[in-house]
């Protein structure tokens, strides 16, 4: 190992310590929910078995030259967990010193003979934050190899598209790539932890210098495994600028630390929600001030410069809506294969009418630029079909403050549940679908899934107890013999084989997903696993008409419950020793948004 390499091993083993001390902190200080417990168990443990396993037996470090593993072959091969520890954080080109003032680092670590990893990120528009400026940000990553206040944040309260739409949309990525791009401009996907992320690499300056890869939404930088998986990114989220913010910490409002011990505070604050406000606003980080999250204080947000007009119309200068609507096919469509498919089979233009199976070719031998296979004898198309995620039809939002009668369909919790609005329309509307939906008329064009569902996909899912089929969701891909489902008309879940499974029509875009997502505003469980109350509510609630009193009308909505005689359903529980009391969790839309 070279110098820089101990440099960098260091610079990791400093910035474990710190996790490691702010993983125990947090353990010892709150109680934590069960799940999250067994999760810090699994990580920590696999970490101590890795860095054993490498004590034990040091392998040689892969380059970022290796091939990677092809993920179509449909061969996987058994090996340990070699995920980097999550953080191991160094500035971009942008935030270095200059070459001159590079000659040590804090931490022990010695002499610089090479620069760490140098990355060309796309730029994070800053023009949009003002002097004293404040918001509430989510802190993604500690800078604390290389400094002991810079850090990168998500803006919680920035206007515009939000990085859980993204993220919801990156997930159904299916290029894969199977070496990682030599331009250290080029934006790709890879799948980190389970999540697909935006990610560039690093600049490198001569063969076998290591790899490394900046998450663009968190700010983290991690070295290249050949194990990840990486994809292609659609030119829409290549273009879109990083979710993480870069930050300098001018000062920070917790008793707990002393004045000027920033690196304590911010290894601690890591994954949590911080009040911060702009002192200074520079070419590449803001400096800031954090303090805990709170409700009063006022968000200004800066609207974004207004570009100049410009005369050329390209994709830049298009709004979504537009972009959404010129993706649109229009109503009158003369082309059959659109009309009826949604889409145009590339078979013919793709495939070579002469090939013959016997020499898997054509007469042509290698002169021929067509593809050779043998087109599917039933008719279908080998090209990729697209799959449905949402469709047009929404249910209206009550207003805040209204009151209506809903009537419970499944009760996930003691204080969730999901319901129908018990309106005539909207139950005689839901009849005739689900009629139609069964109708041999209807059923006969159903196509059998052939492909493994991806996530948040709209199917025709069969329900076991009755065996008609319903609109749902897929929540979870295990294998083709277990896949999770959401009835989105009824709020119940179950897992089925593919074979239970048939793509989206369209012609059910037209009603409304009937299954409302509801929460009582004025209990919370009294433990994470109380099935006795769980059961009492559902006793007291399902399929029987309540009454609703509307606090908030976002997904989910807050409300408060009452029984056929008026009375608070949420009171009673308490009183029963069924639940907890609980403050509603009303939003103020016009105002900050609270942790």
């Amino acid at each position: 190992m070279d110098s820089s390499g101990k440099i960098f091993l260091n610079d990791l083993i400093a910035r474990a310590e710190v996790l490691l001390a702010a993983m125990s902190a947090e353990l010892n200080k709150s109680n934590l929910p069960l799940p999250v417990i067994v999760r810090m168990i699994n990580s920590v443990h696999q970490i101590v078995a890795t860095w054993e396993a490498i004590l034990a037996d040091i392998r040689p470090t892969a380059g970022c030259n290796a091939e990677r593993r092809n993920g179509a072959d449909g061969e996987e091969e058994e090996e340990e967990d070699r995920n980097p520890l999550l953080d191991a954080t160094l500035p971009a080109a942008s935030e270095m010193e200059p070459q001159q003032n590079r000659g040590s680092r804090q931490e022990g670590v010695g002499e610089m003979e090479r620069s760490p990893p140098v990355f060309d990120a796309p730029d994070v528009p800053l023009e949009r934050y003002d002097l004293g400026q404040t918001g509430t940000g989510h802190i993604t990553c500690v800078c604390s190899s290389t400094s002991d206040d810079e850090f990168y944040m998500i803006d919680q309260t920035a206007k515009g598209l939000q990085l859980a739409e993204v993220l919801k949309t990156l997930q159904n990525l299916d290029e894969r790539l199977d070496v990682v791009p030599e331009s250290a401009t080029a934006v790709f996907g890879v799948r980190f932890e389970g999540t697909i992320m935006r990610a560039v690499r690093n600049k490198v300056h001569g063969e076998g210098e290591p790899c490394f890869i900046q998450l663009l939404d968190t700010g983290e930088i991690v070295p290249l495994d050949t194990s990840m998986e990486l994809y292609e990114v659609p030119p829409f989220y290549a273009r879109l600028a990083p979710f993480a913010v870069p930050c300098r910490l001018e000062g920070f409002e917790d008793n707990a630390f002393k004045a000027g011990d920033k690196r304590a505070f911010l290894g601690a604050s890591l994954y949590e929600t911080k009040w911060f406000q702009v002192v200074q606003v520079g070419r590449s980080r803001l400096v800031v001030r954090l303090g805990p999250p709170g409700e009063t204080k006022q968000v200004v947000q800066k609207e974004a410069a207004v570009p100049e007009p410009s005369y050329k119309i390209s994709m830049d200068t298009l709004s979504p809506d537009q972009v959404e609507e010129l993706n649109e096919e229009p109503l009158n469509t003369t082309n059959v294969m659109k009309a009826v498919l949604g889409y145009v089979p590339q078979d013919d233009r793709r495939i070579c009418p002469f090939y013959d199976p016997t020499i898997e070719g054509c007469f042509k031998g290698s002169g021929c630029r067509l593809e050779h296979v043998a087109k599917l004898e039933d008719g279908w198309t080998r090209d990729k079909v697209p799959h449905k995620i949402k469709i047009r039809a929404e249910m209206e939002q009550p207003r805040v403050g209204s009151e209506m009668v809903l009537i419970p369909t499944f009760v996930a919790n003691v204080n969730e549940f999901y319901a129908h609005i018990c309106l005539p329309k909207l139950s005689e509307a839901l009849i005739d679908m689900q009629s139609k939906l069964n109708d041999p008329e209807y059923t006969r064009d159903f196509k059998l899934l052939n492909h493994e569902p991806h996530f948040c996909e709209l199917v025709f899912a069969k329900y076991a107890v009755d065996g008609r089929w319903y609109r749902a969701e897929v929540v979870e891909f295990f294998s083709l013999d277990r896949i999770s489902v959401f009835y989105v008309d009824y709020g119940n879940r179950d897992t089925l084989k593919i074979d239970q499974l048939r793509y989206w029509d369209d012609r059910f875009d037209y009603l409304p997903f009937q299954a409302v997502h509801c929460r009582v505003a004025n209990i919370k469980p009294l433990k994470q696993n109380h099935p006795e109350a769980t059961d009492q509510f559902r006793r007291a609630v399902l399929d029987h008409g309540v009454k609703i009193h509307v606090l908030d009308n976002q997904t989910p909505w807050e409300v408060l419950i009452y029984d056929e005689d008026g009375e608070d359903i949420g009171e009673i529980l308490v009183m029963t020793k069924l639940a907890a009391r609980r403050q509603p969790l009303v939003m103020d839309h016009a105002g900050a948004i609270p942790a």
